[in-house]
This record gives C-alpha cells, sequence and structure tokens, in this order.
C-alpha cells in the first residue's frame, strides 16, 4: 500500500536508514518494472507513494504556485527508486530519472483530481 500521510513517508524514510532496508526495497522496486523508463519510475512511484502524498513533495523542495513543497530529492526513498531505475535500464541515467520523478511528482495533482472527479461520478449513478 502506498505511503498516504507525510508522517508515513517519515517514519518509512528513518526505518530505511537506521535498519539498512534500502536492500530490501530496491529488489522490490526492480520487480515492479515497466515497458520503459518512464513507466518504470511510474510504477514504482505508485507503489511507494499515494498521489496525495506526492502533491507534498517536489523534487527539489520549491515553492510551486505559492505552495512550499518538501524536498524529495534527498530522501533515501528517491535514492532507492534511482538505483532501481539503473538496474533495470542500462542506459537510465540520473537525469533522466530525475525529470521522470519531477514530472510524477508535478501531475500528483492532476492524477487525484481526476481520481477523485471518477469516484464522483461512480457515486452519483449508482444513487437512485
Amino acid at each position: 500500500m502506498p505511503l498516504q500521510t507525510t508522517d508515513d513517508f517519515d517514519s518509512f524514510e528513518q526505518k530505511l536508514q537506521y535498519d539498512n532496508i534500502c536492500n530490501k526495497l530496491n529488489p522490490s522496486l526492480v520487480s515492479v518494472g515497466g515497458n520503459d523508463l518512464r513507466s518504470c519510475v511510474a510504477n514504482m512511484m505508485r507503489r511507494l507513494m499515494s498521489d496525495s502524498l506526492g502533491e507534498m513533495f517536489s523534487y527539489l523542495g520549491k515553492t510551486i504556485n505559492d505552495t512550499k513543497k518538501l524536498l524529495f530529492s534527498k530522501h533515501k526513498l528517491c535514492s532507492s527508486v534511482h538505483v532501481a531505475a539503473r538496474k533495470l535500464f542500462k542506459d537510465a541515467t540520473d537525469d533522466k530519472i530525475k525529470i521522470l520523478l519531477c514530472n510524477w511528482l508535478k501531475e500528483a495533482k492532476t492524477r487525484r483530481t481526476r481520481r477523485d472527479k471518477r469516484y464522483e461520478n461512480q457515486n452519483v449513478r449508482m444513487t437512485p
């Protein structure tokens, strides 16, 4: 289940640092896979965090639309995605992965909004 809140994220990040479970996390991320680097990174991120949590981050922690975003690039979770993606795709560079992560985080709000509207539409149809 993806991480839902910043508290979940912080506690998981602490486990990554102190328990050294990065070695266990990376094989799990590699097994997610994808047809290409873009889908691979997106699949990994979808497994790691919810869109509502992703909205709170930007890769470099910049302010976007008057909202201060949390820095994602310094976390072990970010480096785990980089390592797993490079294992799967030998031509993957840190710059390519960074761009894909930036885009995934930037589009989190759009994905969440789209899913919420779809859910509302389904509930409206089910109500007599």
